[in-house]
């Protein structure tokens, strides 16, 4: 189930915090284990996926270009991997952002060596969009190193709806 960031801000940034030396996670965090939560949705839109308990599995977040009508910085974190309901919520959000709020381009960045970075390919695949850019070295990563990156796009006219 989704809900908007901010109302769990709280359980968001503790979530977090335990979770931000897991190795997993060294290929989403920027040194800082702190999400820092918009109180306005112009720019930005961030959300919270939770189980049947109410427990936060996940964040989800985009920023927003209006001029273009793209979706750029698209990040997801899943605190339990492999959860369908998260999985669901990602979905979720992306045919929003094309039949809801009716944007045109969804894009995002993931490092080469992420293990999500499989399942991103899966996804487009399945779902429509490409690897537009492959780059080298282009980031340094949690752990010091410097990371090669590859870049999805989704076109609102080749996504696939479930």
């Amino acid at each position: 189930m989704l809900k908007p960031a901010i109302l769990f801000e709280q359980a968001l940034q503790q979530k977090n915090m335990e979770n931000w030396h897991n190795q997993d996670d060294i290929y989403y965090s920027d040194y800082n284990y702190k999400i820092k939560i918009n109180d306005d949705t112009w720019e930005q839109h961030q959300f919270v996926s939770l189980d049947k308990k109410g427990d936060i599995i996940g964040y989800i977040t985009y920023k927003i270009d209006r001029v273009s009508m793209s979706i750029n910085s698209f990040g997801i974190i899943s605190y339990e991997k492999g959860n369908t309901q998260f999985v669901k919520d990602v979905i979720q959000v992306i045919d929003d952002i094309f039949y809801k709020y009716n944007f045109n381009r969804l894009e995002w960045f993931a490092y080469v060596d992420n293990p999500a970075t499989k399942g991103y390919r899966k996804f487009i695949k399945r779902f429509g969009g490409r690897e537009c850019g492959y780059y080298r070295q282009v980031s340094k990563m949690q752990n010091g190193e410097l990371g090669d990156g590859v870049r999805f796009e989704i076109l609102k006219s080749d996504f696939k709806r479930r």
